[in-house]
């Protein structure tokens, strides 16, 4: 009798191959940003992508960067937890 492979690991195995995953990762990021920073912070910073296992964040005040770099651990241990630990590693971008 066949095996059937689940739905879930076709997708990942179609979405690696067309080397999408890191962009389905950062979805869910968007898509869970406000529950993983708060609101407050979430208003002045975004997620932007993710890259080689570490998730850019485009901060709008500087005052709000240095806030984040100070919670980087917790933001990593959040955003792990939305991604099932698909990121290694946070870095903040000051934007215009």
């Amino acid at each position: 009798m066949k095996k059937f492979t689940p739905l879930s690991e076709v997708l990942i195995s179609i979405l690696k191959k067309r080397k999408l995953c890191d962009e389905v990762e950062v979805l869910k990021v968007f898509s869970r940003w406000e529950e993983i920073v708060g609101e407050r912070l979430a208003e002045h910073a975004q997620p932007l992508r993710i890259k080689k296992k570490v998730l850019y964040i485009g901060v709008k005040d500087p005052t709000y960067l240095c806030h984040m770099e100070f919670m980087k651990g917790t933001i990593l241990e959040k955003v792990n937890t939305a991604t099932g630990k698909q990121v290694e590693d946070v870095k903040f971008l000051l934007l215009d």
